[in-house]
């Protein structure tokens, strides 16, 4: 049961909601929310809703220790010691595996006996729901806010179902006050409703009809790909994860204001970005800030008060203290994402260009127009998708190589046209459109041109206005139903991670 399946939109969202609406007690309402939402993942993982509620029951404990404890060595002791464990249980399950995968051919070569298990399954949201539980026990560490008495809310903060999966991912300190307290109105049912329906359709009608020719793609032999079905695979792909993802986030938002909650924005037209570091200010905006608050600056402190002298190298403190903490912060963000190579070079990749805008790309960047900036952060993007993309390193490089014009591939048998279909080139061009605020102008012109006039005038135009988007909204909602009522379901791409 996803977002998009028929049976959480027709039957688990709606009779929820119909029953908290009908609860007035905050502390009932809280109570059902957790109950709902262990429900929702016990339906997605049924054998595995253990690992949630283990992490909220150590949590909890390690969060009355915290703040129990008033000697700061003691209380650095336990919020070490539960980091430790939380990290434990995310790399148990998620990296067991991998690990033994890349350790066993060392051991074979010193002669040492390989270590076999079986398999381990991959808790869907565990990458999330571990770093949630993070930011819980730093924050209460720092003072930013008290641990919850209450486990249930805990649990709440943790596994609340709309982010509980795919995030975003909400730090302690700026989400806690919710739980305690939340204002629900009518604003926030036809707001959250508005937003569940554009990330639906961006999901279903943009996402999936996009995957169907980039799995396509993808799967080509490596030898068979040219310079022009590369080119047209990744910026496929690019539109595909940018539609896929962002439209789980505006439905996640979308239904936690409909329970009250407001779930942080996770995207800024990241194809907008004038830099690597912009785009990570704008793309998966809540990892972001994860990543900067509780290891990249913590990693530069600590970098910059070892270094005596103002310079090391040749190189300023601060400049050692910038690369070492966005070096290791990128890669655990590659390493986060998923157990594969791939992801590891993609975090290492992009950490080298957000060190190299420090020194010098910078630098150029600020002489350069703003098209010269998006063109380099669209390619430097693009490029990086390709890794991220690829089912292992070997394939990345030769699809580079095809991008680049070294490509075996002949564009006799494989070519752009070949998948091409009017449905398809609708979608490409909605999507297009929709990556950069052109929609939001056209809103924004349309509006302040209705603002020009008064009166009954200016009163008709705008609920004629209105009449129009709530009417394209609801094709947008049809089409969706349409959609995977005749399609194979397809999954969220950031559930695997």
């Amino acid at each position: 049961m996803q977002f998009n399946s028929i049976v959480f939109i027709f039957l688990f969202f709606p009779v929820s909601l119909i029953i908290f609406l009908l609860m007035k007690k905050k502390e009932n309402n809280n109570l059902f929310l957790l109950f709902i939402s262990f429900i929702f993942y016990f339906r997605i993982e049924s054998n595995y809703t253990y690992v949630i509620i283990l992490t909220v029951i150590i949590n909890y404990c390690f969060g009355l220790l915290i703040e129990r404890n008033t000697k700061n060595r003691f209380r650095k002791y336990i919020l070490l010691l539960g980091i430790t464990i939380n990290i434990a249980i995310l790399i148990f399950y998620k990296y067991s595996n991998f690990i033994l995968d890349n350790l066993n051919p060392v051991l074979k070569y010193f002669n040492v006996k390989p270590v076999i298990i079986q398999p381990i399954h991959l808790p869907l949201g565990i990458s999330f729901f571990i770093f949630i539980s993070i930011s819980y026990l730093i924050d209460v560490y720092w003072n930013r806010g008290h641990a919850l008495k209450n486990i249930g809310d805990l649990g709440l903060y943790i596994g609340f179902f709309p982010k509980v999966i795919n995030g975003p991912i909400t730090l302690f300190h700026k989400f806690s006050d919710q739980i305690i307290k939340r204002k629900i109105g009518d604003s926030y049912y036809s707001t959250g409703i508005r937003r569940f329906i554009v990330g639906f359709g961006k999901k279903v009608l943009i996402a999936d009809t996009l995957a169907v020719v980039v799995d396509k793609i993808f799967n080509i032999e490596i030898n068979s790909l040219g310079f022009g079905l590369s080119w047209f695979g990744i910026i496929l792909y690019s539109l595909q994860i940018y539609y896929d993802f962002s439209g789980y986030t505006d439905m996640a938002i979308g239904i936690g204001y409909m329970f009250g909650f407001k779930i942080p924005e996770n995207f800024n037209y990241p194809y907008l970005s004038r830099s690597i570091r912009d785009f990570w200010k704008r793309w998966h905006i809540t990892l972001g800030q994860w990543l900067q608050l509780y290891l990249f600056l913590p990693i530069a402190y600590a970098i910059s008060r070892k270094i005596r002298s103002p310079k090391f190298l040749k190189i300023r403190a601060e400049s050692w203290a910038y690369f070492t903490g966005t070096f290791i912060t990128m890669l655990i963000c590659g390493i986060w994402h998923g157990a594969q190579w791939t992801f590891v070079v993609w975090g290492i990749y992009h950490g080298l260009f957000l060190i190299l805008e420090h020194l010098k790309i910078g630098k150029w960047l600020k002489r350069k127009s703003d098209l010269i900036k998006i063109l380099y952060s669209l390619i430097v993007i693009v490029i990086g998708w390709v890794i991220f993309r690829s089912k292992n390193l070997t394939y990345s490089f030769g699809y580079l190589s095809a991008m680049f014009g070294n490509g075996s591939g002949d564009n006799i048998y494989y070519y752009p046209a070949l998948y091409m279909n009017i449905k398809l080139g609708v979608v490409i061009v909605i999507a297009l459109l929709g990556s950069f605020p052109f929609i939001r102008t056209i809103d924004l012109s349309i509006k302040k041109m209705i603002d020009r006039y008064s009166g009954s005038v200016a009163i008709l135009l705008r609920k004629f206005y209105s009449m129009i988007v709530v009417l394209i909204q609801i094709a947008i909602f049809i089409l969706s139903i349409l959609q995977i009522s005749n399609n194979t379901f397809n999954p969220f791409i950031y559930f695997r991670f």
